[in-house]
């Protein structure tokens, strides 16, 4: 049975291209989002780890709402083909997910989820609030 092991947000991450294999580097995880001002824009990363049966394909969702239920981004449904990899017992088998979202709308201060969606039932939602950035001591060039 699939499952979702681990999810969490951070600010970015980059591909790195090298030998002996490429790696992901993520930096500055966060709890929630803060963008300068809101309504604006913020560019954040989503990450999961799922276990699931890799020997047959399967097919993956991901669906990123803000808190009206509002869908803001949508990956649409993803293939993912069967592997004949042995190397790990079969439950521990699976996949990390990474989303890179630029620029998605916050329009509102709530919780915003990301629904993992897996062979089209939904398998889990990882929710993360958004409030305005805390401005810095001093600036007044943002206004609240």
């Amino acid at each position: 049975m699939a499952s979702i092991v681990s999810s969490m947000y951070f600010e970015n991450f980059q591909n790195q291209i090298g030998a002996p294999q490429p790696t992901q580097q993520f930096s500055n995880p966060i709890m929630a989002l803060l963008p300068l001002s809101i309504p604006g824009n913020f560019s954040f990363v989503f990450t999961f780890g799922m276990n699931y049966d890799v020997s047959q394909s399967h097919n993956l969702q991901v669906i990123f709402k803000d808190p009206q239920n509002n869908i803001l981004n949508n990956t649409g449904e993803i293939c993912m083909p069967a592997s004949d990899d042995q190397y790990l017992p079969a439950e521990y088998r699976g996949i990390i997910f990474t989303m890179d979202y630029r620029n998605i709308p916050i329009r509102s201060t709530g919780v915003f989820a990301a629904e993992v969606y897996f062979d089209g039932a939904l398998l889990g939602t990882c929710p993360i609030p958004a409030y305005p950035a805390k401005p810095l001591e001093g600036d007044v060039s943002i206004a609240r």
